[in-house]
């Protein structure tokens, strides 16, 4: 066993995995910032309109993570086959497609603060805060999609931990400008605002440093494959694979806190406190997931299906690993984790009746993760789009259904018995996967005047 977990396969998925890790634990603290800003000014309706401003930006990056998931397959597809000239045209490619959708975005921005204001249908007092707060919040976007495109070609080229100087510089700089356009010119909603702002666009300049040789070396030498028709296409179909699945994903969460609002006020609040469960949970798979897609990614570029093996074997041998970690300690620090959220005794009591479902609930999550990152580094994304819906489908039906009969337990069996589906589904869809990693067998022999395809 110890040989094992020495092996070449292993140690890269822990390479890879823990800067990821570190970013996905980080990212939420830093966001803390900013709402202990709004928390200390004098008018509550300021961190309301934050709280709502965040979640509604935070849905729109969302739904665009597939810039960050397809860079990084292609990149690291490309990386396994050792071709340079593929590995720039995957970062030129997502940054054609960030300066497009950022366009797009820009353009669209009334329509969104529209949308915004419309979903969130917000109390009189938080109409004007949270219009000022997005109105300025949206035009990050742009700098934000291409941090993503960035991250994912980063991460596709095995530099995750380039990826985390960029998250930590660009929330100091949030905190400090936050802080100082709050307190010191006194700005309000508006400084915490701004302070995002300027820290995501200097990311994107930190991000676009590391990335700079490459781009240039893209733009002089490859811009007409670039735009390529048929590579063009084969992207497009890639990213609305993954936008599909990530806007289902994020239907399905909203799904679950909307039919907890609707049975009981107490148990909406109870689902929030239990929800940090799972995104604790999802902060460490999904950096051995990012992993997995890497190696994956690689063991396609380099059409080796025994290396794709050794993959799923290594990234599964570390997630159940972290699993096993994270349900000793929910078991041990379950009621502390509630504690520290909320101090409402009957929201406490209500949440600790969960706490052994909290305890298993990492074993029910880890293939979701996992074989998520596994399948797209191998580029087969419609099987990702394609389980998403049919899960997707099932848990619409069983939310609706389940917690006419057993209230909030139904809604959370919904959620198992979506996690565990698309496990079961994307398993035994394993062997397609592992088959789709042999070399093509060509039609015709290779030309005498060329050496054959290694």
């Amino acid at each position: 066993m110890l040989p094992f977990f020495q092996s070449h396969t292993m140690q890269e998925i822990k390479r890879l995995a823990l800067p990821s890790i570190l970013i996905n634990i980080t990212l939420p603290l830093l966001s803390l910032v900013d709402i202990a800003i709004a928390g200390h000014l004098s008018d509550p309706s300021l961190l309301a309109s934050l709280a709502l401003g965040t979640q509604f930006h935070g849905i729109i990056l969302g739904c665009c993570h597939f810039l960050r998931m397809s860079t990084s397959a292609k990149t690291a597809q490309a990386s396994g086959a050792n071709n340079p000239s593929e590995i720039s045209l995957s970062l030129q490619m997502g940054c054609t497609w960030a300066l497009v959708l950022g366009c797009l975005f820009l353009l669209l921005q009334p329509f969104f603060l529209f949308l915004s204001l419309h979903l969130s249908n917000p109390q009189t007092d938080i109409v004007e805060p949270l219009s000022l707060y997005l109105s300025i919040r949206l035009f990050d976007i742009p700098a934000q999609l291409f941090i993503l495109v960035c991250s994912g070609w980063l991460l596709g080229k095995g530099q995750p931990a380039k990826i985390l100087i960029i998250t930590l510089i660009a929330g100091i700089i949030n905190a400090t400008s936050s802080l100082f356009l709050v307190f010191v010119f006194s700005w309000g909603i508006e400084g915490i605002a701004w302070g995002t702002f300027i820290a995501s666009y200097f990311g994107a300049l930190i991000a676009l440093a590391f990335v700079a040789p490459a781009l240039k070396f893209q733009l002089q030498h490859h811009i007409k494959l670039t735009f390529k028709p048929s590579r063009l296409f084969s992207i497009f179909r890639m990213n609305t694979h993954l936008f599909v699945r990530s806007l289902l994903l994020q239907s399905s969460f909203t799904l679950f806190f909307v039919k907890s609002g609707e049975i009981q006020t107490e148990i909406l609040a109870t689902n929030t406190v239990l929800m940090t469960f799972v995104l604790l949970t999802t902060y460490g798979l999904d950096g051995f997931a990012d992993a997995g897609e890497v190696c994956m990614g690689r063991a396609k570029g380099a059409q080796s299906k025994k290396q794709g093996l050794q993959v799923i074997k290594a990234v599964f041998a570390w997630a159940f690993l972290m699993t096993a970690a994270y349900s000793c300690f929910f078991f041990f620090g379950g009621e502390l984790i509630i504690s520290l959220q909320t101090n409402l005794t009957s929201i406490q009591n209500h949440a600790q009746e969960y706490l052994l479902l909290m305890t298993f609930f990492p074993l029910f999550i880890v293939g979701f993760n996992t074989l998520d990152g596994l399948f797209l580094g191998a580029g087969l994304t419609i099987l990702i789009r394609n389980s998403m819906i049919l899960c997707f489908a099932a848990f619409a039906f069983m939310i609706y259904l389940l917690p006419q009969t057993y209230g909030a337990q139904g809604i959370w069996a919904s959620l198992v018995i979506f996690f565990l589906l698309r496990t079961t589904i994307l398993s035994l869809l394993v062997p397609r996967l592992l088959l789709s990693l042999s070399p093509e067998i060509p039609s015709q022999p290779p030309n005498q005047h060329q050496p054959p395809h290694p």
